[in-house]
């Protein structure tokens, strides 16, 4: 039940766009102007929201490990109907649990509005030299572009002794007059061929890879967000674009 509101407003809060190094509490500039070998895109991606500033890892680094901010789904589709039919009593409850009938229980928050989830909210990647490739890193950069303000953030799935090279969009197709959340989760493809998905939510289809890097590894990003649509159904982040980097 996606609703453009009547006036969209051109101001965007350019929130994060930050480079930091996680040893020593130093900062370095984002470098926004870095040149790049190619881009990676998918054909699936959603179409709503703005495409924020593109944000590069530092020079010389690539990106070997990624986490997502992830906003829980509040009521998976097998119980919508029911949560619905209920939501009046529940709205009243800080939680509650229900059983799906499949042997299984779900913790379920109290639902936001008409059960408005948004998944998928932001991507950041997490930038190390190449020379000294390893499980994990002590020290490390990280980059994002625009990121929604819901959910919260995953912990870090790095790439074993390799580079992030290509990428895989789980997105939720548009549901008509039913809560849509366009993007849900991402899996990365690293240099050496193994394959990291990420802590995301299970709504979406997963659409066709990308492209493999033309060059050393992916080295920054771009995200389409949705800013917030007040009383009408918010979708948060609906694609991203990888560059990759010599």
């Amino acid at each position: 039940m996606h609703q453009f509101t009547s006036i969209m407003f051109s101001l965007l809060v350019i929130t994060g766009l930050q480079v930091s190094v996680q040893t020593g509490e130093k900062r370095s500039e984002p470098n926004l102007d870095r040149p790049y070998k190619s881009e990676l895109t998918v054909t699936n991606g959603g179409g709503w929201g703005f495409w924020g500033e593109v944000d590069m890892c530092p020079d010389g680094t690539y990106a070997a490990g990624f986490s997502l901010k992830e906003h829980e789904a509040e009521c998976r589709r097998q119980c919508g109907v029911y949560l619905q039919e209920h939501l009046e009593d529940w709205r009243k409850a800080y939680s509650f649990s229900f059983s799906n009938g499949l042997g299984s229980v779900l913790k379920v928050e109290a639902p936001v509005g008409q059960a408005d989830d948004t998944a998928l909210n932001g991507i950041r990647l997490y930038c190390v030299g190449s020379g000294n490739l390893t499980d994990s890193y002590p020290s490390y950069c990280k980059v994002q572009s625009d990121v929604a303000s819901w959910g919260q953030w995953t912990d870090i799935t790095w790439c074993p002794s390799a580079l992030l090279t290509a990428f895989q969009l789980s997105v939720e197709p548009p549901q008509g007059n039913a809560d849509d959340t366009a993007a849900n989760n991402i899996m990365f493809r690293c240099s050496n061929g193994v394959s990291q998905l990420g802590n995301g939510t299970d709504l979406g289809d997963w659409g066709d890879w990308s492209d493999t890097c033309e060059g050393t590894g992916i080295c920054g990003l771009r995200t389409l967000v949705e800013l917030p649509q007040g009383n009408g159904d918010d979708t948060a982040l609906n694609d991203v674009i990888m560059y990759c980097c010599d």
